[in-house]
């Protein structure tokens, strides 16, 4: 899932997929929620490496 559109974190995707991978969790689906949750926090590594480039800070 893309959670960054045009340089713009997609808040209401990310906080969907979290609530997703607890119920992955939830349902004994373990490496899908470990999968999902590092979707998520790669996205955010791109966010913040991005903003650093562009000198903008997070």
């Amino acid at each position: 899932m893309n959670y960054i559109i045009r340089g713009e974190l997609q808040d209401e995707r990310i906080t969907a997929s979290i609530y997703a991978a607890k119920q992955e969790y939830e349902n004994g689906e373990i490496i899908e929620a470990r999968d999902r949750l590092m979707e998520i926090v790669a996205a955010l590594d791109e966010f913040i490496d991005t903003d650093s480039k562009n000198g903008r800070g997070v």
